[in-house]
């Protein structure tokens, strides 16, 4: 199987373009994930660990993980966590690793985390990489990770594939390919920017190799590339139709970054 097909959009009228022609010809869900770098991979936190990459010796780290973030987190919480999915979103918010990819549904906030991420690298200031959107056609992806069952539905809790993918699942009796699935909107922050998730099961190899190693469908993976010279100009563009700072972050941690851009102090 070919890698996934790459498109290139160097203004926010050739990237709207570009999804509006993906978007008609779907028929099913499509989501995004904006990356401050073409070399990042779709692969998630826990996945990255610098020094652990058998799989077993990941999903013990996730339990240890796990257990840590229950006991140490009561105090802080305003209520009791349900049950190990809520515990797993609520990590996967503050930033603990997991198993979840973070996604949207809304291209334009994609594009935002893209041309924001890409700016943590800039040098002399101008940017130093090509930055991207990747999209993702659930349908298909799940019609291949799952069976064909699920080519125009994205899964959630309690749907039954996910008990193989449920946090603290044996290694024996855990599920392969990662999966599309609705997550639990738990924070102002995830409702805000349309998130949605993959999760990852067995296979640790990021979603693009999956994508050729398991012959997914044509088009279920699509890269966009945000070359470099044109980021300056997207920025501009995506804060000139409201997709500021304190859209992205509802809460005066955003408000903060948005006034420090307004007055050319960055972010």
């Amino acid at each position: 199987m070919p890698a996934p097909r790459s498109e290139i959009a160097n203004s926010l009228s050739k990237y709207t373009s570009l999804i509006e022609g993906v978007r008609n010809s779907a028929g099913s869900s499509l989501w995004f994930r904006g990356i401050g770098s073409t070399s990042y991979l779709l692969s998630p936190t826990l996945y990255r660990h610098p020094t652990v990459s058998k799989i077993e010796d990941l999903i013990n780290l996730e339990s240890e993980l796990l257990t840590r973030f229950r006991h140490r987190s009561i105090p802080y919480q305003s209520r009791p966590l349900v049950d190990q999915w809520e515990l797993l979103f609520m990590m996967q918010h503050y930033g603990v690793p997991t198993r979840l990819l973070d996604w949207s549904e809304n291209p334009f906030i994609a594009l935002y985390f893209a041309i924001t991420s890409a700016e943590n690298r800039m040098s002399a200031g101008a940017f130093t990489n090509d930055a991207a959107v990747w999209l993702l056609h659930t349908g298909l992806w799940n019609s291949k990770a799952i069976s064909p069952y699920w080519k125009g539905r994205v899964m959630a809790i309690p749907d039954s594939p996910l008990e193989g993918y449920q946090p603290g699942t044996d290694l024996l009796k855990l599920s392969q390919l990662p999966v599309a699935m609705a997550g639990l909107h738990n924070s102002p922050r995830i409702v805000a920017q349309r998130g949605a998730f993959t999760i990852f099961g067995h296979q640790n190899t990021p979603m693009e190799i999956l994508y050729e190693q398991e012959s997914f469908p044509a088009d279920a993976l699509i890269k966009i590339v945000l070359p470099k010279a044109h980021l300056s100009e997207l920025r501009d563009s995506l804060f000139g139709i409201g997709y500021a700072d304190s859209m992205i972050y509802p809460d005066l941690s955003g408000l903060a970054i948005e006034i420090k851009r307004s007055f050319g102090f960055g972010a």
